[in-house]
């Protein structure tokens, strides 16, 4: 059933293009040998980001945390049967199972609270979730039948929490850790209010209705993810609430069609399933295939890659020396490695300006190339993903605080003094600020945006956006009077427009006037950061400018993602390297000035 899914997923993705070709066709082994949850883990991350509605293989992060646990499982009951006997095998390999529950859920509760994504997705710490089920399923097996009124109050208490998880928790909640208990507890009093037969709870979920839904839930469950994120992808990361109901409806059509005539000819040993030498070629088979295909898929993407054109291969142009200079996110970075700066400089003789920062950092570096060219100016690119250039504050995601982002910015500030001691004369501080303040992602979302706050040294996250706009206003002035102190100018540069979509995508699907943000809800958008940005600029007039690129990357109306017959963006927010080039007349004077010329 699952190799079915996953062929027609293969084959509905040749309608894509090849990065979303690419990513689908290298994620089919993970499916195959039940590994997808490490796949997902280190691939996409986080299960609630956005990003991940764009994952048609997501849900079998589950199918692999489940195989992963049954094949664990009897190895459990083996060693006990080995070395017990009678009752006393059963009432160990019972304190057993409670024993590693509470094991898993400590585990559980405290692995969320410092790596969520991890928590999420690996067996050990969902394991407790089985075995509760195991539990339950021991008084069932062993125990007797509650009473009428106990069974009822359970079954009561049971549906009222599944009910309250499904109506209140929410994408930004720690889970699973503690959160995870309450549908898990209550998902077990409804079982062991099934030992009452006549239970109305009994009666209910052994309803025609009910065990109809259940026959198909399985076939259901696979074919409604696939089908949603590739619809998703297709039109752009958007969500639509009609649209994916009547997708739901589909993937139900689905479930029925092919529990008729792949499942039921399973169970009932019928066609293909035989025998058992014939179920398990059948299915060796199959999945060799689907492997293959997964294969063919990765490479049609290339052979694309390499033939289609116009505004898709914008994506490609991004900063030559990226890869080079700019390190990873959320990685410690080795003090030697930062102190290397071949090929990272521009120039020969004194450096003259530093440029540091996250990505947004990164990709001003063609332009400084330019101004390397055109005005022999002596630059250092030092950058690091998702690290914005602030002192005593770091971005905090999903339970986690950013420390490779802390330390990088300590070992920056320790560098570019140095720099300054040798004659360096400015500092370019980029960051894209918008991502790190609550309030400033609430006009314009681009698609690809996180959950990011910041966080000020030994304090506690808080997610109140005029509090973050404060911790990020201090650690900014923090910065800026470091700098300052070792007599150094500084540009801040102010931010840059958020396009709603990954631009090369969206003006491959769009029209041009649909792939940009209105002016005024950009300038709306960004209006808290510039309050922060002029007042820090402020208190230090003389060696402190803001420089904001917006006003030649936006008319009057529109920000708009094509420009002068060229795309301005590689995704949904990062500059192409064609158009950072572009902006050097724009900021050439402010160049001269930091770098003391004039």
């Amino acid at each position: 059933m699952l190799l079915l899914v996953v062929a027609t997923t293969l084959l509905l993705a040749l309608l894509l293009f090849p990065d979303d070709q690419k990513r689908i066709g290298r994620s089919v082994t993970s499916v195959f040998f039940f590994f997808s949850n490490h796949y997902i883990l280190n691939k996409a991350g986080d299960y609630f980001e956005p990003g991940t509605d764009l994952v048609p293989f997501l849900h079998t992060w589950s199918l692999a945390v489940e195989e992963q646990f049954y094949f664990v499982w009897p190895l459990l009951f083996l060693v006990f049967a080995r070395f017990h006997t009678g009752a006393v095998r059963k009432i160990t390999l019972i304190c057993a199972v409670a024993l590693l529950s509470l094991l898993s859920l400590l585990g559980s509760i405290w692995l969320t609270e410092t790596n969520m994504p991890r928590a999420f997705y690996l067996m050990p710490t969902r394991a407790w979730e089985f075995g509760f089920g195991a539990l339950a399923l021991c008084y069932v097996r062993y125990g007797q039948a509650l009473p009428e009124k106990l069974a009822g109050t359970l079954a009561l208490v049971g549906l009222l929490g599944i009910a309250f998880a499904v109506g209140s928790y929410h994408e930004s909640m720690l889970f699973p850790g503690i959160a995870a208990l309450l549908p898990v507890i209550a998902t077990v009093l409804l079982l062991l209010a099934g030992t009452y037969q006549n239970g109305w709870v009994t009666r209910l979920l052994s309803s025609s209705p009910a065990t109809a839904i259940g026959l198909l839930s399985y076939s259901w469950y696979l074919w409604h993810w696939p089908l949603m994120s590739l619809v998703r992808i297709y039109d752009l990361g958007q969500r639509d609430m009609l649209r994916d109901s009547l997708l739901a409806l589909l993937a139900l059509g689905l479930a029925w069609l092919t529990f008729d005539t792949v499942e039921n000819r399973f169970r009932r040993a019928q066609g293909w399933f035989t025998t058992n030498r014939s179920t398990v070629l059948t299915g060796l088979f199959l999945s060799v295939l689907i492997v293959l295909g997964g294969a063919l898929v990765v490479k049609w993407s290339g052979y694309q890659d390499h033939h289609i054109g116009g505004v898709y291969l914008a994506r490609k142009d991004i900063p030559p020396l990226r890869y080079a200079c700019h390190f990873r996110p959320w990685t410690m970075v080795d003090e030697q490695k930062l102190q290397d700066q071949p090929p990272c400089t521009l120039g020969e003789g004194k450096l003259e300006v530093v440029l540091w920062g996250d990505s947004h950092a990164d990709h001003l570096m063609p332009l400084l190339m330019v101004a390397n060219q055109m005005d022999a100016l002596h630059v250092l690119q030092r950058s690091q993903g998702a690290c914005p250039p602030l002192l005593g504050a770091a971005p905090y995601s999903n339970g986690r605080l950013n420390t490779g982002c802390a330390d990088f910015n300590k070992k920056m500030s320790a560098l570019t003094l140095l720099n300054a001691q040798q004659g360096a004369k400015g500092v370019i501080l980029a960051g894209r600020w918008l991502s790190y303040v609550p309030d400033t992602r609430q006009s314009v979302r681009s698609s690809g945006e996180v959950s990011r706050i910041l966080v000020a040294d030994g304090e506690q996250a808080n997610t109140d956006p005029q509090w973050v706009l404060q911790v990020f206003e201090q650690a900014l002035q923090r910065t800026v009077d470091t700098l300052v102190a070792q007599q150094l100018r500084i540009i801040v540069m102010a931010p840059i427009p958020q396009m709603p979509f990954s631009a090369p995508t969206c003006l491959m699907r769009r029209s041009a006037s649909d792939c940009g943000v209105p002016s005024a809800q950009f300038m709306q958008q960004k209006q808290a950061v510039m309050a922060v940005l002029s007042r820090v600029a402020g208190r230090h007039p003389s060696w402190v400018k803001v420089v904001d690129l917006s006003e030649a990357l936006c008319s009057d109306w529109i920000c708009p993602a094509f420009k002068e017959g060229h795309v301005l963006y590689s995704d949904d927010n990062h500059l192409t390297a064609t158009a950072s080039r572009s902006l050097y007349p724009v900021l050439r004077n402010e160049l001269s000035w930091l770098a003391g010329r004039s």
